[in-house]
């Protein structure tokens, strides 16, 4: 299996490298050295410096993380749920309006789930060295909380908290 760093070396695009690690359905190796593996490939097609930084390229980066971690979130979902997981990363306005979409008890187990993930992903991430691929990968789950978090806000107000 390719590592994430050679997947966005063949598929430097966003859209592409997208469809390339969800071809994948989470199943890719997701800790320190592979994270570390597609900064290091994101920057040499993206240099970074302190002066000069390119707003539209950091963006590129945090869209990247999101798109794996994503990925590796979601990959114990059921299909129906996993892609409104997806839907509420990319707009987070939809993620507090699952409405009578699921059960509430079958989103609080996912949304259980999902949390567990990100808690190991954010693990992994503090074992990268201090410095721009780290600063990527924190900026780039920072939206993906920000959706856990309205999705559980909709469950406690549905009365079923995870």
């Amino acid at each position: 299996m390719p590592t994430l760093g050679e997947v966005f070396d063949r598929n430097p695009n966003p859209v592409s490298f997208r469809t390339a690690v969800e071809a994948f359905g989470g199943d890719f190796p997701f800790d320190t050295a592979a994270m570390i593996s597609l900064g290091e490939a994101y920057f040499r097609l993206f240099p970074d410096s302190a002066r000069d930084r390119n707003r539209e390229t950091v963006l590129i980066g945090y869209d990247l993380v999101r798109i794996c971690v994503t990925e590796r979130l979601l990959r114990a979902l059921a299909p129906e749920r996993r892609e409104f997981f997806r839907a509420a990363f990319r707009e987070p306005a939809s993620a507090g309006m699952p409405a009578g979409r699921f059960p509430a008890e079958a989103l609080a187990a996912d949304l259980a789930s999902v949390e567990a993930e990100m808690s190991a992903i954010r693990i992994e991430i503090e074992g990268i060295p201090k410095g721009p691929i780290k600063e990527r990968f924190v900026g780039g789950i920072s939206q993906l909380c920000t959706v856990l978090y309205l999705v559980r806000m909709h469950l406690n107000q549905k009365g079923a908290t995870p």
